[in-house]
């Protein structure tokens, strides 16, 4: 437990597939599979979705999704 002005770092992995949405028809060119979608994510932390305190982003870049789609 953290006392009120202490700070911890940590760290988190989030699967590759949160980031995919589902291409059924092909669009992408990946018919019927999970493709990671490019772009800025924003993450937020706090105690409640209204309480976010501090905030991080990521951001995917098209060469980083080459290779896929992701196994279902």
């Amino acid at each position: 437990d953290l006392k009120p002005g202490e700070a911890q770092r940590f760290t988190f992995t989030i699967p590759a597939k949160d980031f995919a949405s589902f291409d059924d028809g092909g669009a992408t060119g990946h018919q019927a599979a999970w493709v990671p979608e490019p772009g800025q994510y924003t993450f937020y932390v706090g105690d409640s979705s209204r309480g976010a305190k501090d905030s991080g982003n990521i951001e995917l870049k098209s060469s980083d999704v080459n290779g896929f789609p992701l196994p279902s």
